[in-house]
């Protein structure tokens, strides 16, 4: 059995929230969610989240069918990415104001079964919760990152770095932009969770991901949150937690 739970927040130094989600319960029982980070700042990084988290959501749901392969799963995840970085484009194309917004995207789909295929664009990021221990499942699109993949800054220097939000891959910059894809699985008693870096640049998920697992699983998206908060809070906080949990 699955369960979803889902918050955001504006945080303590943003004047809005640019962070946008999309959750739903597929014809199959499994899950569709879906974590968007604006940027853009006055540019519209909120109508480029809502944009893109509104149509990645509607076209897996018109173009989901139970019985495809993993590879299929991957091109509809990535095909609908696509459309929406075309969508947010073209928007920023007819409004020149608008013009360089964009957005992160982490996108999952879930089945019963616990299989959890997920496809991502920028520095919003999917993590395993499982045995007291966090598992980062996606790879950041971003500066820092590709300075630590090259040896050049360490994991704890890139904590403070202040590059670390400077995305080199996002949805609606262009009118089309490549997604990454990967395949997990969730196990009884474990948790996918997903965030926008307001929550992952602000509590450190690997190193609490027991405190997490044993926490009330009903408000432990809010702990995350005022966790974040309680850190600083610089930026807006978006968590989707989807739990695999053995039926009653």
């Amino acid at each position: 059995m699955l369960k979803i739970y889902c918050k955001s927040d504006i945080g303590k130094s943003r004047s809005s929230n640019q962070d946008a989600m999309f959750k739903k319960k597929l014809s199959d029982g499994s899950y569709l969610a879906v974590v968007c980070d604006g940027m853009g700042g006055a540019n519209g990084g909120n109508i480029a989240s809502d944009i893109a988290s509104r149509i990645i959501g509607m076209l897996i749901c018109e173009r989901y069918k139970s019985d495809m392969s993993e590879n299929e799963l991957g091109t509809l995840m990535s095909d609908a990415i696509a459309d929406a970085s075309l969508a947010v484009y073209s928007h920023s194309l007819a409004h020149p104001e608008l013009f360089g917004m964009g957005t992160t995207a982490v996108v999952a789909i879930i089945k019963k079964d616990g299989n959890a295929y997920i496809s991502h664009v920028g520095d919003s990021r999917a993590y395993i919760l499982k045995d007291n221990d966090a598992e980062l499942i996606t790879h950041d699109h971003s500066v820092v990152q590709n300075l630590i993949d090259n040896g050049r800054l360490t994991e704890e220097d890139a904590k403070n770095d202040p590059r670390r939000s400077i995305i080199t891959r996002a949805v609606g910059v262009s009118d089309n932009v490549e997604a990454d894809f990967c395949v997990c699985k969730l196990e009884y008693g474990d948790i996918l969770l997903m965030c926008s870096d307001g929550l992952s640049n602000y509590y450190d998920i690997k190193e609490n991901a027991e405190v997490i697992l044993n926490f009330d699983e009903e408000n432990r998206a809010q702990m995350l949150i005022d966790k974040a908060n309680e850190n600083g809070g610089g930026d807006n906080i978006t968590v989707m937690m989807v739990c695999r949990i053995e039926e009653d």
